[in-house]
């Protein structure tokens, strides 16, 4: 006997997860397409809370911090930086470490994945780098090494200087 779960079964249990917490896949997708805006922090109901309410021990109840989750004006923004980012501790826009794993499982059923804030910002630092190369070209000055092409090697200028 299989102990897998039934794939219709398995939808509903996602669509309840998913209404639980009013999550809608096409915000979702565009969330994780753009991120959010960081002043959401200013208005959180927890922002002048003690943290330990947030983050309960192994067994310790997460409805303290839930009831004041229910009743923030930027729950939901939280939840989904909290699953944007991959946040893995503590309660976050009403969300418990386990709700929010099943709610990324169920949307990586619906191909919705979230792009590393970590690789997107590296992406723009490397793009804003490029941009002030070229300026630099363009006004006739020499390249910093930083912004020279990598030797034939492989390794790039800085990879050379780390080792």
């Amino acid at each position: 006997m299989s102990n897998k779960i039934p794939k219709k079964k398995r939808r509903i249990d996602d669509q309840v997860i998913l209404d639980r917490h009013n999550i809608d896949l096409d915000e979702v997708r565009e969330f994780f397409r753009i991120g959010g805006p960081d002043e959401w922090r200013e208005s959180a109901s927890c922002r002048t809370m003690e943290t330990n309410i947030f983050f309960p021990g192994m067994g310790e109840p997460t409805g303290p911090a839930q009831s004041v989750c229910r009743k923030c004006p930027v729950s939901k923004i939280c939840l989904l930086e909290a699953l944007r980012t991959k946040e893995s501790f503590g309660v976050w826009g009403g969300a418990s470490e386990r709700e929010r794993r099943r709610l990324r499982q169920a949307l990586g059923r619906h191909d919705i994945h979230p792009t590393a804030p970590a690789a997107q910002s590296l992406e723009l630092v490397v793009q804003r780098l490029r941009e002030v190369a070229e300026e630099a070209r363009n006004n006739g000055e020499i390249d910093p090494p930083i912004f020279r092409e990598p030797r034939s090697s492989g390794k790039s200028q800085i990879a050379h200087r780390i080792g």
